[in-house]
């Protein structure tokens, strides 16, 4: 893959034609997919930021194992140069991912921003999907989250993070409203989604607010698909999800990022 910083797209190479290039997309929101038949990077559900002299990307990317070869085990490696001809050279070895053949039922997590934010953060909505091929009964977790940093876990007092669980079909469109702590189990506020739904907010931490009314929840096939209407805080905002059950889990990827006005 090769980022552009100026035009703003990442590129992804063409493994079977030399140096030529699949294509390229922007991060973010209105971002495509690139396939080259090895891996799929997903534009939309990946970003960019920069802090400093310092470009960040955090690329949501599906691979497979090879043919022959599972479990195939990939190897991050990067290069840098600027514009003056100085770089880095190939540093070999960042990290590691090893990638088996898939068995049983996958679940996986999706999303993205519907509405944008207005003013101060006011009016956004911001879709959740979780999929669970054995059966919506079958996941045990869904969260969808909304933090200020990039990573994961973001700080107690500068995170959104919901839990909705399968119960009965009766509170099938209930959320609650983490109190804040990460990996804590205090939930500080509960709604129904759509009509009668409330709004809650942290007491405390002004950083979201969930306007249950204007929020709904559907299901197609095996996949719960939750539209939450959510007020943040000015500034930028990282769409995270995580959702397990007996099939496996698919646990915070990065799905989309967006500024406020």
């Amino acid at each position: 893959m090769s980022w552009d910083p100026v035009g703003q797209r990442l590129y992804l190479d063409d493994i079977n034609s030399g140096n030529n290039w699949i294509g390229s997309t922007a991060l973010g929101p209105g971002g495509g997919d690139l396939d080259n038949g090895i891996c799929t990077v997903h534009g939309a559900s990946s970003g960019v930021s920069s802090a400093g002299k310092s470009i960040q990307l955090n690329l949501k990317i599906d691979i497979a194992p090879q043919p022959g070869t599972s479990p195939t085990t990939y190897f991050l490696n990067t290069w840098a140069e600027n514009q003056q001809g100085y770089y880095t050279g190939w540093t070999y070895n960042n990290a590691n991912v090893t990638v088996s053949a898939l068995t049983g039922s996958p679940v996986t997590v999706s999303g993205g921003v519907l509405t944008g934010p207005g003013a101060s953060g006011a009016g956004g909505v911001y879709q959740f999907v979780a999929t669970d091929s054995a059966g919506i009964p079958n996941l045990t977790y869904f969260y969808p989250y909304l933090s200020t940093t990039s990573t994961i876990p973001g700080s107690a007092t500068t995170n959104c993070q919901i839990s909705w669980f399968y119960a009965s079909t009766a509170n099938m469109s209930t959320i609650i409203l983490s109190d804040g702590s990460w990996g804590s189990d205090g939930w500080s506020a509960s709604t129904v989604l759509g009509s009668g739904g409330q709004d809650i907010s942290l007491t405390g931490n002004p950083t979201c607010t969930v306007h249950g009314a204007r929020s709904s929840a559907s299901y197609s096939g095996n996949s719960v698909i939750l539209n939450l209407a959510i007020d943040v805080s000015p500034g930028t905002w990282y769409m995270f999800s995580a959702a397990g059950g007996s099939a496996g889990y698919d646990n915070w990827p990065l799905l989309a990022w967006f500024t406020t006005p």
